[in-house]
């Protein structure tokens, strides 16, 4: 008798194709290899196959060089700026790429320059900050009108932005409706090596808080005011000094070192006189003590005698404040310290600046106590 081989009650592990039937685990066995296949198909990592490793060729949408196609917004691929911008580098517009000017080229910039771009040049190293508008003022009032001075100043400030000579913030005065007449401006890589001084320390820019460029913008203000002041009065601003080269020290009763720190330091000459100013420019975010302690160092400094000796007299302190009240309370908190002299500080509001230089402001001058002795 033939023994015949025992039916295995186990299903095999593929599936049957005998006419249409097919069995369970075999139906599951093959949604199983059908997921694993269609994962080859999508996935990047290695595969293993019976005669070896594979691995899957990369998509040609990834390997592919992108295009302007691939990019939502207009204008194709994105220029510097807008890569910049993506970054979040929302201050300086410096140039890309940051390439070294070498010593060569720095000696044929120096040459190529015109008297009146040396003056664009000091004038950005001396207060730091600018706008069109006050390099405007400053430097190009031979023009028939103002939007033709406007033009030349920006045909010379965008040449010596190509040459690295200045640069510009992209925050600005006004906001962007106001184009680029509205750009704040400082020194440049190439611009700072030609206006440094021999054995002057490098000057770097910082991405500058608001306080603080509001505060110089107000000095470089005030002293485009004082020349237009000048020009338009016989007079000359024969000195002008700006931080830190205003400051001025000395020595303390106890015998300690200070400092004594203006903003602005002038001298307005006329043809008989000359008049010496400290200029302090206030925007309303000191506290009141703190100016209190600000014009008790102007005394003290006074007391020393040394600005009478460089001098021959001690040099006015003019406060320009913010608003008619800041003047109101500064004024009579000088009036009730005994310490401090009335005569030698005056306080206006910026509308009262220029007349109170020209000496020709009735309520400019602080009007000193009856019965207060000087110190």
């Amino acid at each position: 008798m033939a023994l015949r081989p025992r039916k295995s009650s186990r299903n095999p592990p593929w599936p049957t194709t005998s006419g249409t039937r097919t069995s369970r685990s075999g139906a599951r066995n093959g949604a199983r290899n059908d997921r694993s296949r269609r994962g080859d198909e999508v996935s990047d990592r290695p595969t293993v196959h019976l005669h070896g490793f594979r691995t899957k060729r990369p998509s040609s949408r990834r390997s592919r060089i992108r295009t302007g196609a691939d990019y939502p917004a207009s204008g194709g691929i994105p220029n510097a700026e807008q890569r910049r911008r993506r970054r979040g580098q929302r201050m300086s517009l410096h140039h890309a790429p940051d390439r070294r000017i070498s010593a060569s080229e720095l000696t044929r910039l120096r040459g190529a320059l015109s008297s009146r771009d040396w003056h664009v040049l000091r004038f950005l190293a001396q207060f730091r900050y600018a706008s069109t508008g006050q390099i405007r003022r400053r430097y190009f009032v031979d023009h028939t009108s103002q939007d033709a001075a406007t033009r030349a100043t920006l045909r010379v400030l965008d040449r010596l932005f190509e040459h690295r000579l200045i640069t510009r913030l992209e925050r600005r005065v006004g906001g962007y409706p106001h184009g680029s007449a509205a750009y704040i401006w400082h020194l440049d890589a190439a611009g700072e090596r030609l206006t440094r001084t021999k054995d002057a320390p490098r000057r770097r820019y910082a991405d500058p808080a608001w306080p603080f460029l509001e505060h110089t913008l107000q000095i470089t203000e005030t002293a485009v005011q004082l020349h237009e002041l000048a020009a338009s009065n016989d007079l000359e601003v024969s000195r002008l000094d700006v931080e830190p080269d205003s400051w001025r020290s000395f020595l303390t009763p106890q015998g300690g070192k200070a400092i004594l720190k203006p903003d602005l330091f002038a001298t307005v000459s006329s043809a008989d006189y000359d008049d010496h100013w400290y200029i302090e420019i206030d925007r309303g975010t000191e506290t009141l003590p703190v100016l209190l302690t600000q014009c008790r160092a102007y005394a003290a400094y006074r007391r020393t005698g040394r600005a009478r000796a460089e001098h021959g007299v001690f040099p006015r302190v003019l406060w320009v404040l913010p608003t008619q009240r800041r003047v109101a309370r500064l004024q009579a908190a000088i009036a009730a310290d005994p310490d401090l002299p009335e005569r030698i500080f005056t306080c206006v509001t910026p509308e009262k600046f220029a007349a109170t230089i020209r000496n020709q402001s009735d309520d400019a001058s602080s009007v000193a106590t009856p019965g207060k002795e000087e110190p």
